[in-house]
């Protein structure tokens, strides 16, 4: 049997969240139940051409299924399978034959095992401790399922942390299974409904009380895949937050998830900075620890109800956190959680502050800053884009000098700037802006950019990231390319390295510590996509792609700190919860 690269099949797509391919499989990760559908495509065959899909079902060869081309250009010709439903549990193997001219060429056989969707309907093996409570959820066979575990964390009693995984109980139950629980210290009460399955959270001292319906998601080797929380929406009720938004501030209505994500234009509720957290006005607020991906129907699908899909990700565990109250202490509370500035930003940030892309050059520059003080128009910070030589992003355009391996930093010294080159005197400019109060801060974009051209110092770099293993990788260990359009094909260095993070900085230490600049506007950090990109800590898939503006930014903004001992700024436009 020949087989060929002409078969293409990608049963993950391409890796965006949003964008659907001609090859791949639908849905990506089947629950039993589900309608799955595969997509090929092959090269461009005549009208005689056999193309037949053989798959095997729990070891048990299907019947064969014959195509038609869906599909037919000069490129390829795409074809369309349906499986028909699988069940839970259900191992499910495929590959495609062609056979043309008395010749077959056999595609890669491709796996999957159907995920199982279990319901709560009973408890079980309780244990009651001090401040918390764990219950053994059983599903509608009466089967056990995994933990769920309720409690009051230390330094935040107006919250309950809410947790389910697999995981061996602490200690034997101490209470046999029944309706309802009251925990010794919190006075947080849970009830599970015998009829309906319904499990109610009342905590009278901070005014929550919300009834919930769980289920899980196993997948085939019995694992936690992921947890759905769903409620009644009240008449009235409205849902704020979910991170930076641009459709509407009261997301009732709507169905959104969280991922870092590059909308060029016409956002609507696809967003750079999401967040799995969001309070209602009828007092109780949600948060979804972590940054795996979160789905939301928010009354979409069924008007009167709200539902949460979250999947469990690399911890096999999905922690929510619940706060009770009016929203005011909400946000507080998620705030004392999550993060809050330790220190105020300098106070030249809360001035004006001015930039254009079109500021290319230094005489360019200095010329739209004589004008804003001829005409009095205060300004506080300068934003520089379009600085660097757009491939490095840490050499200023026009600068000569000799290439380094990677092994050592540039110095200020290393550069020399022609008279006549688009930034003669970068040190005199930045002593200028800073005679006149006026801060500078520098454009950076985290990638290391596929150049169609040679340029020595940007291939160096490329080369020792390589060789250092300092970008990230997808799964099969190949390294990970961007496969967005904005800086397309990019390799994307991996901060949960330390030693990368402090290769890729000290790179810029010197227009920090030597020319003065005061921060940098961290461009970017969506540009990690798909089920396989992995780092070197193991995070892989959206949980790392949410993770990741983060790390970004938190490498540059301490950088930034310590170089110029506080008084510098980052400013970015992804970010995630934290």
């Amino acid at each position: 049997m020949n087989h060929s690269t002409t078969i293409i099949h990608a049963p993950y797509g391409e890796g965006s969240p949003y964008i659907s391919t001609l090859a791949e499989r639908t849905p990506q990760n089947p629950v039993g139940g589900d309608m799955v559908t595969l997509g090929f495509l092959t090269a461009p065959g005549s009208p005689d051409t056999a193309v037949t899909l053989h798959w095997m079902r729990n070891a048990r060869r299907q019947t064969p299924i014959g195509g038609r081309a869906q599909w037919r250009c000069a490129s390829f010709d795409q074809w369309v399978f349906e499986l028909g439903v699988v069940e839970a549990g259900d191992a499910v193997s495929y590959w495609l034959e062609i056979e043309a001219g008395g010749a077959q060429v056999e595609s890669e056989h491709y796996q999957f095992v159907a995920r199982r969707l279990r319901r709560l309907c009973g408890l079980t093996g309780i244990c009651r401790q001090e401040e918390s409570v764990t219950v053994t959820l059983l599903d509608e066979e009466g089967k056990p399922g995994p933990l769920l575990s309720l409690a009051t964390p230390a330094g935040h009693p107006t919250m309950i942390r809410f947790t389910v995984e697999y995981k061996q109980p602490d200690g034997s139950p101490s209470v046999a299974a029944d309706t309802a629980l009251v925990t010794t210290g919190s006075g947080l009460q849970l009830e599970l409904g015998e009829a309906d399955g319904l499990l109610r959270l009342q905590w009278p001292e901070h005014a929550l009380d919300l009834p919930l319906h769980i289920r899980w998601q196993e997948e085939g080797d019995g694992t936690l895949a992921a947890v759905e929380l769903s409620g009644a929406l009240q008449k009235d009720e409205t849902l704020v937050g979910f991170g930076e938004r641009f459709d509407a501030v009261n997301q009732r209505g709507r169905a959104l998830d969280t991922i870092v994500y590059e909308q060029y234009k016409n956002q609507g509720n696809r967003s750079y900075l999401p967040m799995p957290f969001f309070f209602s006005n009828c007092g109780y607020g949600c948060l979804v620890e972590g940054t795996s991906y979160v789905h939301y129907d928010l009354g979409r699908t069924m008007p009167d109800r709200w539902r949460c899909l979250a999947q469990a990700g690399g911890s096999q565990r999905v922690s929510v956190d619940w706060f009770g109250g009016k929203p005011l202490h909400i946000v507080r509370a998620f705030t004392a959680l999550t993060g809050r500035p330790d220190a105020p930003p300098p106070d030249w940030v809360f001035g004006p502050w001015m930039s254009s892309n079109e500021w290319n050059t230094q005489q360019r520059v200095e010329q739209e800053v004589a004008t804003t003080f001829d005409l009095a128009i205060p300004a506080t910070v300068l934003v520089l884009e379009a600085w660097s030589d757009e491939t490095t992003f840490y050499i200023w355009n026009g600068a000569r000098y000799t290439a380094k391996s990677g092994t050592d930093s540039f110095r200020l010294e290393d550069f020399a700037f022609p008279a006549d080159g688009p930034w003669p005197d970068p040190q005199g400019m930045v002593d200028r802006l800073h005679a006149a109060d006026l801060r500078l801060v520098l454009w950076q974009i985290p990638a290391l950019k596929a150049n169609e051209e040679a340029h020595a110092q940007h291939d160096a770099d490329v080369a020792y990231a390589v060789r250092h293993s300092y970008v990230m990788r997808k799964s099969d260990g190949s390294f990970y390319r961007n496969p967005a359009f904005w800086f397309h094909n990019a390799l994307i260095p991996d901060f949960t390295q330390p030693e990368a993070a402090e290769w890729w900085l000290e790179q810029r230490a010197y227009l920090l510590e030597q020319l003065g600049v005061d921060g940098f506007k961290t461009d970017g950090g969506e540009h990690l996509q798909g089920h396989d990109v992995c780092a070197a800590d193991g995070r892989c898939g959206s949980e790392l792609a949410n993770a990741f503006p983060n790390l970004y930014v938190g490498a540059y903004h301490r950088f930034a700190q310590r170089l110029r001992t506080g008084d510098a700024i980052t400013f970015s436009r992804a970010g995630y919860t934290g």
